[in-house]
């Protein structure tokens, strides 16, 4: 018997934020074009706003997951930062978080068109949607609601998990078993969507749930073992339907 007969019908779809409703590439390109034009005494000489754009994508692509000094790391190796007559750079490690995440990412988010009407189309259908988010606790908690007003989200979910809020963060499974619990509905009626072929595709897959890998990660050489994909998150309401017409 295959996964689609065991499953229960879809009652609900949960929703990964960055790379999944939210651009955050396009989002870190306006970032880039702040610190190219306010803190170019920051980076090197050589730097156009084309490449820092390119150097902040990519170190976020590669080593979000490892944290900020991860990217820190590959920001010097790249040769972004001007360094002072000591062979330093002139803006130190807590300028610079500063200023890309806890600047840019509060005055600046970019949204997929087809995003809020999507979400709006699941509930209309009758499907309960919902969020969960990783980020670290205090100034991530502000970041991603940040996030979710510039992106006029704040009302589009009938559930909302901030990791940093409750102390799990994805891929553990407990943090997908708290939202079934909240909204009543077993992790088998639920599809998570997400673009992580671990936090997202297997912390959710370990929880119950039935996972959509957003294939955005291909471009990075990652990929996801997952049943169902979708190029972007306009595909999820066909889906969910079609899924319920297999069961």
């Amino acid at each position: 018997m295959n996964k689609l007969t065991q499953a229960s019908k879809i009652k609900a779809v949960a929703f990964d934020l960055d790379h999944t409703l939210f651009d955050r590439y396009a989002t870190l390109k306006l970032v880039s074009h702040d610190f190219f034009t306010e803190k170019r005494e920051w980076l090197s000489q050589d730097m156009t706003e084309e490449k820092v754009a390119d150097i902040l994508i990519r170190a976020d692509a590669v080593h979000i997951v490892q944290g900020w000094s991860a990217i820190h790391k590959y920001w010097m190796d790249s040769g972004l930062l001007a360094n002072d007559k000591d062979g330093n750079p002139i803006a130190d490690k807590k300028e610079l978080f500063d200023y890309v995440w806890n600047y840019g990412f509060f005055k600046h988010a970019v949204k997929y068109p087809f995003t809020n009407p999507m979400l709006d189309e699941l509930r209309e259908a009758g499907y309960k949607v919902c969020l969960i988010t990783n980020c670290a606790k205090e100034i991530g908690i502000r970041r991603q609601t940040a996030k979710l007003e510039l992106l006029d989200m704040t009302d589009k979910f009938d559930e909302i998990i901030i990791s940093g809020q409750v102390g799990i963060h994805k891929p553990h499974r407990n943090i997908f078993d708290i939202m079934s619990w909240r909204l009543g509905i077993p992790a088998q009626n639920m599809l998570y969507v997400g673009d992580h072929p671990i936090n997202d595709v297997e912390g959710s897959k370990a929880a119950g749930y039935i996972p959509v890998w957003v294939r955005l990660r291909e471009e990075y050489g990652e990929s996801a073992d997952c049943e169902y994909s979708v190029k972007d998150v306009s595909e999820i309401p066909a889906l969910a339907d079609r899924i319920n017409s297999e069961q």
